[in-house]
């Protein structure tokens, strides 16, 4: 599974592309910093020219960076905003340059992008390389886990903590609505969204990007040839890599059937390993 990170990946966490990664956003916060400050004094000279400063009120929002540095000249709160949106947008570029949520299932990538997003951490070398380090030795373990999650929530079969073994048909019960859209108390999109996941890491394939994965694969079929605001008809397909037919029907049920033993065996490997159990005591 180490194969997931490539040598190129890795190369952007080496000292070299780090430091080069971090400097480009130190240079950009200190060019905003300097164009807060022209706006500031910018400002000043627009009060004495005109008595007031108003004026500049449509171009500016009620609330976030520009408001603090327009109307209150303070450009520490500013900078804080900036800062924190720079640096998110950093850790979640490097994330899938990285190739971490290759090996990460829905769950996990939704927390490590929730954590961003609340308090991402700075952007510095030193915090690259330990971070991206530390998962990188830890894509295996990731993976694995990732993998057994995804099948515990794919099917009730598979969710107590016991060990299991899958097998090649999935069932998900009214994963459609009756229009032909994933229903959203289930988010089976995000489940068969995993398991094409896995199924392309296992094979050694790039995987697909959301637009071309398998759920928008399923949801183009079911669609095909229906007009807007009637329902769906039964249909079935099989997905562009040959890894899944997929069947639909009336009420919404979704089955999946998986065409590559090979890849299911890889997958009940991995599993056994995670649990703690050889194939043959799983059930």
């Amino acid at each position: 599974m180490s194969g997931t990170w490539t040598n190129a990946s890795t190369d952007m966490v080496r000292k070299a592309s780090a430091e080069e990664l971090v400097g480009h956003r130190d240079r950009a916060l200190e060019r905003i910093e300097a164009g807060f400050e022209a706006i500031i004094e910018g400002m000043k000279a627009y009060k004495t020219a005109a008595g007031t400063g108003h004026g500049l009120s449509s171009l500016t929002s009620s609330t976030g960076a520009m408001w603090s540095v327009v109307y209150s000249g303070i450009t520490k709160r500013a900078m804080d905003d900036v800062r924190k949106e720079i640096d998110r947008d950093v850790w979640t570029y490097m994330a899938e340059s990285l190739g971490l949520y290759t090996v990460m299932d829905a769950t996990a990538k939704a927390k490590f992008q929730d954590d961003i997003e609340k308090d991402p951490p700075e952007v510095t070398v030193e915090n690259l390389r330990a971070t991206f380090g530390a998962l990188r030795a830890d894509a295996d373990v990731i993976f694995r886990r990732g993998l057994v999650e995804t099948f515990r929530r794919l099917d009730r079969r598979y969710r107590s903590h016991d060990a299991f073994k899958i097998d090649d048909r999935i069932v998900l019960g009214h994963a459609l609505n009756e229009f032909g859209s994933w229903t959203r108390y289930g988010r089976d999109d995000d489940r068969i969204a995993d398991l094409d996941r896995v199924m392309h890491v296992l094979d050694g394939k790039p995987v697909p990007d959301r637009c071309a994965a398998l759920p928008s694969q399923i949801l183009d079929a079911v669609r095909a040839g229906k007009r807007c605001g009637e329902r769906i008809e039964r249909g079935e397909i099989i997905d562009r890599d040959s890894y899944f037919r997929v069947k639909w029907f009336k009420n919404g049920n979704v089955h999946l059937w998986m065409l590559r033993p090979d890849l299911v065996e890889k997958a009940n490997k991995l599993i056994a390993e995670e649990c703690g159990a050889t194939l043959g005591d799983a059930r």
